[in-house]
């Protein structure tokens, strides 16, 4: 966390930070922490493209399921739709976006 306070674009304690929040289940913390790494992400230098593709995802993902939970299907819905753009064989964005759907009786 002292990381985050000298510079909160640092993308390895935004990670840090965020799963520490989800595993001690503080989801307003986890949810900041991931929406800042959906903003730094981009411009974060050094990553493979499949680490990039799989941070972007595990961020989306997050959020989505942050928004299910305060009941915002909507933007939980552009999360995951944000998520597929980057993996569309994604099994748990996949898994999330039918569920999502099936509950508002949109399913293919």
């Amino acid at each position: 966390a002292h990381a985050l306070g000298l510079d909160d674009g640092y993308l390895p304690a935004l990670l840090f930070a965020a799963r520490s929040a989800r595993t001690r289940e503080v989801p307003e913390e986890m949810l900041a922490h991931y929406q800042r790494i959906a903003e730094v992400l981009p411009s974060t230098n050094g990553l493979t493209e499949q680490q990039r593709t799989t941070l972007h995802v595990e961020a989306h993902l997050a959020l989505a399921r942050g928004a299910l939970a305060q009941g915002q299907q909507g933007r939980a819905e552009g999360y995951l739709e944000t998520a597929l753009a980057s993996d569309p064989q994604h099994p748990e964005v996949l898994e999330a976006l039918d569920a999502l759907l099936a509950e508002q009786g949109r399913r293919g």
